[in-house]
């Protein structure tokens, strides 16, 4: 009987062991990045990760906030689409990615739609863009300062080096591009991507200060 009690013992000690050496993997396994951001994945399973770039389809919350609902940051991209396929930047939302401002960019052949959704409205903007061929990888940058009322929001091609309201291929204040829809209403920023791939997602401070 001590013989059978003490391999019982010895068993349950190693299934304690067993399961602290499981949840010390698990505290250690290496975050998930995106380029050199930390990232969460929601709804990933159509995505895959490689090299720090994402592919497929799936939605990416970044782990560092905007810090503040009232800001202003530049956000650049580098993607390409599938045909059919549409990325979605989400700015100043929730942590859902939800309630944000959004630019969505969709494939159509050669063709790219962009929209900028907030409030529950869209506004399309595909005019400014029409310099782009959505068949191959575009580099853009956007300006979102929700702290204007609505969000003031201006968009650059990667061939501006420096960027100031005037040169914007976008600028929501200009009165031929069309108003932003409206504003975020958190600090969380992130990606839904539909058979897109995204090479590099950079946020800093807005590129021009025009609040």
């Amino acid at each position: 009987m001590m013989i059978r009690n003490a391999f019982a013992c010895m068993a349950s000690l190693f299934l304690v062991l067993s399961a602290c050496e499981g949840e010390k993997a698990a505290d250690n396994q290496a975050p998930i990045k995106v380029g050199n951001a930390e990232v969460v994945l929601i709804d990933s399973q159509g995505l895959k990760l490689e090299n720090g770039n994402a592919g497929g389809s799936g939605k990416i919350l970044f782990k560092e906030t905007l810090g503040t609902t009232q800001g202003s940051m530049n956000f650049n991209l580098d993607f390409q689409l599938l045909d059919q396929g549409h990325l979605r930047l989400v700015t100043f939302s929730n942590s859902s990615l939800l309630g944000g401002v959004v630019v969505s960019f969709r494939r159509n052949s050669n063709i790219l739609k962009v929209t900028l959704q907030a409030a529950g409205r869209e506004t399309d903007i595909s005019k400014s863009f029409a310099k782009f061929n959505a068949s191959q990888r575009i580099v853009v940058n956007f300006d979102v300062h929700n702290a204007e009322s609505p969000a003031h929001v201006l968009a650059w091609s990667s061939d501006i080096y420096e960027p100031n309201a005037a040169n914007a291929l976008y600028n929501s204040e200009r009165a031929w591009d069309g108003i932003a829809p409206g504003n975020g209403v958190g600090s969380s920023w992130g990606l839904a991507l539909n058979n897109a791939t995204i090479y590099k997602s950079v946020v800093n401070t807005a590129s021009v200060q025009v609040d």
